[in-house]
């Protein structure tokens, strides 16, 4: 082995367990995110694959989302709900039965 192979093995391995914790704190955080980042980011990511753009939801946790997921996998498969979602949901990132 070189040495700067020897060397870069040890900067990795230095770096590890930083990089380690900085990833942790990021997959454990409970800050809300940037819905107008976390929308403009997917997408960018299927317009770049070529698929049209999704319908995104998000809710200000993962139990609320929960009987909004209820609701649509009850009603046959989306049925006539998913429209009514598309327009329900238009500048309402928190999407609730109270505000309709």
């Amino acid at each position: 082995m070189n040495d700067l192979s020897s060397l870069i093995e040890s900067d990795a391995a230095y770096l590890l367990p930083q990089y380690k914790r900085q990833w942790r704190n990021l997959t454990l955080s409970t800050h809300p995110i940037n819905i107008h980042q976390a929308r403009v980011a997917v997408e960018k990511a299927y317009d770049f694959l070529g698929y049209s753009k999704p319908l995104l939801l998000f809710f200000p946790s993962p139990f609320a989302a929960v009987p909004t997921l209820v609701d649509l996998s009850v009603s046959g498969q989306f049925g006539g709900q998913l429209d009514d979602l598309r327009e329900f949901t238009t500048g309402n990132p928190f999407p609730s039965k109270n505000t309709k």
